[in-house]
């Protein structure tokens, strides 16, 4: 019984961090490299591009219905650059960026249990920043 108790801290510890290193994967490379991977990840749904000024701000919604709390919006850019910023929605399902640079940016919402949304964010310091609604839906 001794034996069981010095080892159970332990894996108890293991078993708990186990799904947080999971969702901890990146992708390695394709058009996603350096994104987050959910689980599972299914097929995205890609959004029609945003135009944007310095600021980038939203929301994320179940498929347009609700809004989800702690969804992982990356963005990746610009251009070929392959830094990728991250911004956790809030409990109200918003998410911001501030003082981007101009150019062509890949943004890709991640959460356990849901479909990403993707596509291209084009940052120009000459245009009006509006916020943005990204829907995703439950992982098929």
């Amino acid at each position: 019984m001794n034996r069981l108790s010095s080892f159970l801290p332990g894996l108890v510890l293991l078993v708990l961090l186990a799904p947080s290193a999971f969702s901890q994967q990146r992708y390695d490379s394709g058009p996603w490299k350096g994104f987050q991977m959910g689980r599972p990840e299914g097929l995205p749904l890609t959004f029609a591009p945003i135009h944007c000024g310095a600021n980038l701000n939203g929301s994320v919604n179940l498929e347009g219905k609700r809004a989800i709390a702690g969804v992982v919006v990356e963005l990746r850019g610009p251009g070929g650059k392959t830094e990728v910023r991250a911004a956790k929605t809030d409990a109200g399902g918003h998410f911001a960026f501030h003082a981007l640079a101009d150019g062509t940016y890949q943004l890709k919402t991640t959460r356990d249990g849901f479909g990403s949304a993707v596509g291209t964010v084009e940052v120009s310091h000459s245009s009006k920043s509006e916020p943005v609604v990204l829907k995703i839906r439950y992982a098929m």
